[in-house]
């Protein structure tokens, strides 16, 4: 269940959402900190990353700007639209941007309220890719499930992982759209669903990892802000 208070009232990539992220581990990261033998040079360069975000009071995210990104811009929030469409969802909440306490931010493209129970939703999270090339759209589309997600694209892999864990859901998805496959085509909207249940193992490797991470920031955050 998701509780309303984590849910912030901040208008994604706004300069108070760009604030809101300063010192907190986000979604689109989170994968530098689940390598294989442990949080690795990646992760622990992502944790400094993060200290001294905390200490400068300033952002250390560039908001880059490539045809790819812009190609999501436009198309993402169309192949919401049309998810909703094809899969008959009556209701879903877009651009919520979620704050787990001091630590941890995430913003998955919509929610899908299954139930509203006045302080909590009893919903999905969802995170919508259109990528502009076939191949990778394609390669994605080929995927049946989050486990064929996850040898392709580790890093959405994780950041759906970490949408469901401070949600608090049973489920994620994980949609990719191209516009320019007719509507009669499998390729122009292929829905992925995470089942918290078939990733137990995942989940309880996320939760330690995110506890070490958590353990080793305040740590370095303790010895550095005096210096």
């Amino acid at each position: 269940m998701l509780n309303l208070n984590k849910i912030s009232s901040i208008i994604p990539y706004s300069d108070e959402f760009w604030a809101s992220r300063t010192g907190r581990m986000t979604g689109c990261r989170i994968s530098c900190l689940m390598g294989k033998e442990g949080i690795g040079v990646g992760g622990m360069t992502y944790i400094r990353s993060k200290v001294g975000e905390k200490i400068s009071g300033k952002t250390s995210e560039v908001n880059i700007t490539t045809e790819g990104t812009n190609w999501g811009v436009v198309n993402e929030p169309i192949s919401i639209k049309y998810f909703q469409q094809v899969y008959d969802i009556p209701v879903i909440i877009t651009d919520k941007h979620l704050i787990e306490d001091e630590n941890y931010a995430v913003t998955p493209d919509g929610l899908i309220i299954l139930r509203d129970l006045g302080d909590n939703y009893d919903c999905e999270t969802l995170e919508s890719k259109s990528y502009p090339t076939y191949a990778t759209h394609i390669e994605h589309c080929e995927c049946n499930n989050a486990k064929d997600i996850k040898l392709i694209n580790k890093q959405l892999y994780w950041q759906v992982i970490m949408q469901m864990y401070v949600a608090d859901t049973l489920k994620g998805n994980a949609i990719f759209f191209h516009p320019d496959f007719p509507e009669s085509s499998k390729l122009r909207m292929h829905r992925v669903v995470f089942n918290k249940i078939e990733l137990v193992e995942d989940f309880k490797l996320f939760k330690n990892r995110l506890a070490e991470a958590k353990t080793i920031f305040q740590t370095k955050y303790n010895n550095l802000k005096n210096k």
